[in-house]
Order: C-alpha cells, then sequence, then structure tokens
C-alpha cells in the first residue's frame, strides 16, 4: 500500500500455514518490494508480520536486517498462555 503523506512502503503479511516455506518466499516479496521501493524513491519498508512462528521473526531480523517497530499480542479467549501456547498470534512490525 502506498502511503500519500510518508515514504513507506507497507507490507501486510499473513502467515496461515507453518508447513509452507516462508523464507524462500519472504527473500522472494522483499527482492521485489526493495527494487519497486527503489524505482519509487521510498526510504523505508515495513511489515506488518502476524505469527506464532518466531522462527519467521528471527529470520526477518537476522537475514533482512529488519528491526521490531512495534509489536503486540492477541490475547485469544479461553485459557491459553499466549506466553507460553505455541498457539497464540503474536503481532509484530518490522521496519528495514
Amino acid at each position: 500500500m502506498r502511503g500519500a503523506t510518508t515514504k513507506n512502503l507497507h507490507i501486510r503479511l499473513v502467515i496461515i500455514d507453518a508447513a509452507a516455506d516462508y523464507n524462500t518466499a519472504m527473500d522472494s516479496i522483499l527482492y521485489k518490494c526493495i527494487n519497486y521501493a527503489n524505482n519509487i524513491n521510498y526510504e523505508s519498508i515495513s511489515i506488518d508480520c502476524n505469527t506464532y512462528n518466531t522462527d519467521m521473526c528471527r529470520y526477518l531480523i537476522s537475514n533482512h536486517n529488519f528491526k521490531i517497530q512495534k509489536n503486540q499480542v492477541m490475547l485469544l479467549m479461553g485459557d491459553d498462555n499466549p506466553f507460553v501456547n505455541d498457539k497464540a498470534i503474536l503481532l509484530m512490525r518490522f521496519s528495514g
């Protein structure tokens, strides 16, 4: 989505299937987005990522030099503790 007042390319990433190879997908998406952002003179890219897979978060940080810009925990109804349960959804915004 192109913002009217900022020079930030914003991507909303929804991770649905833990079996998918998201590292390869992220590499492809970021390659295209970085080229696009450079062509239109954007200064940064941010990604909203909702996942319970912390490996994706680590991958963005370590391989693409992203930083956590904003983090939130979405609390699910019931007795589940989102910090212990691997099915809790973490909402993160990364910027790079």
